[in-house]
């Protein structure tokens, strides 16, 4: 078991079918994605040649995993996390 995870906006390879992407979100017993990340997902989603393909597709992901809201206090624990 991997633990938990953050989803970056890298995320985004799990929507070209990367393998490597899905197997490490499985084995997660957490999944936490910022809500801006959300936000790139669903306006990629919109942008797409399937829209609700991949809108259903940010939906499943989102509905297994943790929000996290991004706000200034988010943006200094971030900073705090990769400066320590």
């Amino acid at each position: 078991m991997v633990g938990s995870c953050s989803i970056p906006t890298s995320l985004l390879r799990f929507f070209s079918d990367e393998a490597i992407v899905k197997d490490h979100l499985a084995q997660a017993s957490e999944v936490f994605i910022p809500s801006i990340v959300i936000s790139e997902l669903c306006y990629g989603a919109r942008k797409s040649g399937r829209v609700e393909a991949n809108l259903a597709r940010v939906d499943e992901l989102v509905a297994g995993s943790t929000t996290l809201v991004c706000d200034a206090e988010a943006a200094q624990q971030y900073v705090r996390s990769k400066t320590s």
